[in-house]
């Protein structure tokens, strides 16, 4: 389990303000095990904007409630999440 601190609201949106506006919509393409959990959330597409990224790991924080109810910036991953993210502690400001 790793413990996050990410800015995730109720309705799933997680926010790109970290990434500068002209990285945003660079198109990537996701490593094969961040692939799987983009497209467990409804992704279709083998390329995505660091946008959709962002959104799609809000989804999935939101649909496996990864996130503190109380404290909700704080993200706690589950295991098929710490096999993206090895750190048992991740600041929201860490490189993807």
């Amino acid at each position: 389990m790793c413990n996050t601190n990410m800015s995730v609201s109720t309705d799933g949106a997680v926010s790109t303000s970290q990434i500068p506006a002209s990285e945003q919509e660079t198109l990537v393409r996701p490593k094969p095990l961040l692939l799987k959990l983009l497209k467990s959330v409804g992704a279709q597409k083998d390329t995505y904007t660091m946008k959709e990224v962002i959104f799609y790991l809000g989804q999935y924080i939101m649909t496996k409630r990864l996130y503190d109810e109380k404290q909700q910036h704080i993200v706690y991953c589950s295991n098929d999440c710490t096999n993206l993210f090895p750190l048992f502690e991740l600041p929201v400001k860490t490189e993807l």
